[in-house]
């Protein structure tokens, strides 16, 4: 799969932090990579990088275009190849937002110019990128990318790239990102503003220590309207030395979140005696937009094209009001299949017939008018998904958002809600992506008492298993298993049958993860939408033997037998999809004649007061074994500093679930 570098706006939280004074000047000059650097073969700030940022300067203004006021940015980088995987880094996609709707700002990409650099025979072979490899395509409604893939780039080879982006928008500046996914060695960001836009411009991040900052006071001149204006401004410089790379894994949602970066957030515009413009756009202004959008509102005032086949069906004579939700969206993705893409706008009813399906919101769109053809109050509820980065709720703007889910209100105090990007889904259960701390409700005709809805408050997963087993004398353990699913926990067997070709493939899989063997398996629950979920299965296992000796292994039979955090240190959040809870009740009968020769201690765990509990209990009496496990997590954000006592948790309780039980054969 290739690597691409992606340059896009997207939202983080700010606070005011301090930093160290380091170095503020490049090393490396464009235009001319030194020998030095083409003959790099590893960066020592992260010898197994595939690539590093030798260089990334970007430089914001204020211009005059067209008689107003317009933000430009000039940026320059130079990355050195370093691995083969590296090369992928030649392949540039620059986002930015370009409506042509009028929405808040439109922007623009130019003066795309990229350059190869290799040593050959000792000697610098420069390659310039032609401009016809570049490369525009609209993304949705309201952004667009620019692409190119630079030519000639090997391991070893050093590339530049440069662009200049222009904004219409005098109220609004992006963000900058001084980390990668590969390490930086060098970073600056000149902020230039004049006097009379006032701006809170904040540095955050995880690796402030590598950073500095300066201020100073700058002059300016403009012609606007005819007019000269001389005024004073302010430059911010930041700079950044051996950044680290950022590396994800399956416990940060959005590394941007956590990045070294520079926020500048608008509070007002003043020209003395000509202007003075505060700061006034607001969620409502965003929700009206919205709802004046063809594409958002025009398609919930759109008409239902399902409503004979809701008829047919006999939803509009359903009483009960979640078994009528449920009915609408059973029938809507037998109609319909989502192509697994997330969107804000939705397309017409016409494209989505010709393609078989949609997006999450051209589905959504068409359940929220089959929703109130079926007298419920249903209505979007928009949000930044959890990959899409932080939503600030202090600083409102259209681009923070990328999606939606669809609400139902049965009345004035209760609020329901489901995406279509699960059809096994349910109500209140809908992707982990999706589970936000901040969806705004647009659109509502009920009182309900919110704008803002915390999803990840209402998600919790609980699975419960009971394993009956026997153990023969030859280490043969054979049973039966049954697990029972309930809320968000659903999704994860609904979802593992969907996404294979046949139940054996999934059997199958199931089995080699837990190193056993399966069969005589049954699902009930497999095809509902509801929030309830079980699983039977007879399984085999051997284990291993030694003279009289049996070593009683469980396995993957128990959960959480390995820890999934196994650096000593960690710079960023742990994030958790929703709380869990989880209940493994063990019986075995061993064979005639052998007795427990040992047992694991009972081990618990109490995380700052109930966050994380655990306990494992073992208990042996005559020709029976039992075993009980607990686990309930009710935290799902856990800061860095807290990361040496979560994994310390994690591991004293995959220590546990991974022990053995050693039986003998009694004298």
């Amino acid at each position: 799969m290739k690597k691409t570098i992606v340059v896009i706006l997207l939202s983080a939280v700010t606070n005011v932090l301090a930093v160290t004074a380091q170095v503020t000047k490049s090393p490396h000059k464009f235009g001319n990579p030194t020998n030095e650097e083409l003959a790099m073969t590893t960066y020592e700030g992260d010898p197994e990088a595939t690539a590093v940022v030798l260089s990334e300067t970007t430089d914001t203004r204020y211009t005059i275009i067209n008689d107003a006021f317009s933000v430009v940015t000039d940026v320059k980088t130079c990355i050195k190849i370093l691995k083969d995987e590296g090369k992928d880094f030649a392949n540039v996609s620059i986002v930015y937002f370009n409506s042509g709707k009028g929405y808040q700002y439109k922007e623009e990409i130019s003066n795309v110019k990229a350059t190869a650099y290799n040593l050959v025979g000792g000697k610098v072979e420069k390659t310039k990128m032609n401009n016809d490899l570049v490369f525009r395509e609209q993304i949705d409604n309201n952004h667009k990318v620019v692409k190119f893939t630079i030519p000639k780039v090997e391991v070893g080879t050093v590339i530049e790239y440069q662009y200049q982006k222009t904004s219409d928008s005098d109220t609004y500046i992006d963000t900058w990102y001084a980390q990668h996914a590969i390490p930086t060695a060098f970073c600056r960001y000149d902020l230039l503003i004049p006097e009379y836009f006032h701006f809170n411009v904040d540095l955050t991040g995880h690796e402030l220590d590598k950073m500095s900052q300066e201020r100073k006071a700058s002059g300016n001149n403009f012609v606007l309207n005819g007019q000269r204006l001389d005024c004073e401004g302010t430059t911010y410089t930041f700079t950044g030395v051996n950044l680290s790379a950022l590396k994800g894994d399956d416990y940060i949602w959005n590394l941007t979140d956590v990045c070294n970066k520079v926020r500048a957030e608008f509070t007002s515009f003043v020209i003395p005696g000509y202007i003075n413009k505060q700061f006034t756009t607001t969620w409502e202004r965003i929700d009206d937009l919205l709802m004046k959008d063809d594409d958002f509102g025009g398609r919930i005032r759109r008409s239902n094209p399902l409503k004979k086949e809701m008829t047919d069906a006999g939803i509009f004579g359903i009483q009960d009001v979640n078994e009528r939700i449920l009915a609408c969206f059973k029938l809507l993705n037998s109609k319909y299949k989502w192509n697994g893409n997330y969107r804000l706008w939705g397309r017409a009813v016409r494209d989505i017939e010709k393609d078989g399906g949609g997006s999450n919101a051209d589905l959504n769109f068409i359940l929220i008018n089959m929703l109130r053809d079926a007298q419920l109050d249903a209505f979007p509820m928009v949000m930044s998904s959890r990959q899409n980065g932080t939503l600030l709720l202090a600083h409102p703007t259209l681009n923070s958002l990328n999606t939606f889910v669809v609400g139902i209100a049965p009345n004035d105090t209760t609020l329901l809600f489901i995406d279509t990007s699960a059809p096994s889904g349910a109500l209140n259960v809908v992707p982990s992506s999706l589970l936000t701390n901040s969806a705004r409700i647009i659109g509502a005709k009920s009182k309900l008492p919110v704008e803002w809805v915390n999803l990840l408050e209402a998600s919790r997963g609980r699975t419960v298993s009971q394993i009956q087993a026997t153990l023969a004398n030859d280490g043969t353990l054979s049973g039966e298993v049954t697990r029972r699913y309930q809320n968000n926990d659903v999704l994860v067997p609904r979802s593992a049958f969907r996404q294979v070709e046949d139940s054996a493939a999934a059997i199958n899989k199931m089995a080699e993860t837990m190193g056993i063997s399966i069969s005589q398996y049954s699902m009930e629950g497999k095809e509902n939408n509801d929030t309830q979920l079980s699983e039977t299965f007879s399984f085999t296992k051997q284990c291993d033997t030694v003279n009289d000796l049996i070593y009683l292994h469980l396995g993957k039979l128990l959960p959480l037998t390995e820890s999934p955090f196994k650096a000593d240190t960690r710079s960023i959040p742990v994030e958790f999809s929703y709380a869990k809870n989880l209940n493994v009740s063990v019986s075995v009968t061993l064979p005639e004649g052998y007795v427990v020769e040992e047992l694991p201690k009972p081990a618990i765990v109490n995380y700052e007061g109930g966050d994380i509990v655990f306990s494992m209990k073992c208990r042996a009496a005559g020709p029976m074994l039992s075993l009980q496990v607990r686990f309930d997590r009710k935290r799902q954000f856990f800061l860095p500093a807290e990361y040496g006592q979560l994994k310390e948790a994690y591991d004293t309780i995959a220590n546990q679930t991974n022990s053995t039980i050693v039986i003998k054969k009694a004298q």
